[in-house]
């Protein structure tokens, strides 16, 4: 008994370190703004063949802004994070839009990745697409967090009032949590890929 309760805890943290941890934060003016400099040991002419070598192969769709040769690029692009489809129901999809900015020296590659949106599009009965900023889901899960707290520990409230408030917000919790987390995953694989290219 006491070696399987081992097994359990261990099986347990393991699939917490290898867990990846949610990409998206916000910073001090509310955005969400990813930023990362590789260290390598290409030169910057090789940096910036790999960065375009990468775009090319990283299963986004991209359009570029702007691209110059060895120094910089500066892009859009989207990608399918999660879709459903269920026939009673219908079909979901929710997509990750954002501009990226890469820059190349001898040495080291940085990006910024910004206006991060979802685009949500469903289609069933009736047809609905919509395109947020992530942030308004980050600050969504937030308040649900906060509503929950709050509700446990307001005494005007009456049973049935905080069961309601706890229940709704604990939905709003589990969808978001869902679509920030497969967000969060198909972008950091992508991201993976660059760190692979320039070693």
């Amino acid at each position: 008994m006491k070696k399987l309760l081992c097994l359990a805890i261990f099986i347990n943290v393991i699939g917490c370190l290898c867990a990846q941890e949610n990409i998206f934060k916000l910073n001090e003016s509310g955005e969400c703004v990813i930023t990362e400099a590789i260290d390598n040991s290409l030169s910057q002419a090789e940096c910036y063949q790999k960065a375009k070598e990468w775009l090319n192969s990283s299963d986004m769709n991209f359009a570029i802004v702007s691209d110059q040769k060895d120094q910089s690029i500066n892009f859009s692009a989207a990608f399918n994070s999660a879709s459903s489809y269920n026939p009673f129901a219908g079909s979901f999809a929710e997509n990750l839009l954002f501009n990226c900015t890469i820059e190349c020296k001898d040495n080291s590659l940085s990006y910024r990745i910004y206006d991060v949106q979802m685009q949500e599009i469903y289609a069933g009965y009736g047809t609905k697409n919509t395109v947020n900023p992530i942030s308004n889901k980050i600050q969504l899960l937030e308040k649900a967090k906060t509503d929950i707290a709050n509700a446990e520990t307001n005494d005007e409230l009456s049973k049935k009032e905080r069961k309601n408030i706890i229940n709704d917000s604990e939905e709003i919790i589990e969808e978001a949590q869902e679509s920030l987390e497969k967000a969060s995953e198909e972008l950091q694989n992508r991201i993976t890929k660059l760190h692979e290219l320039l070693k």
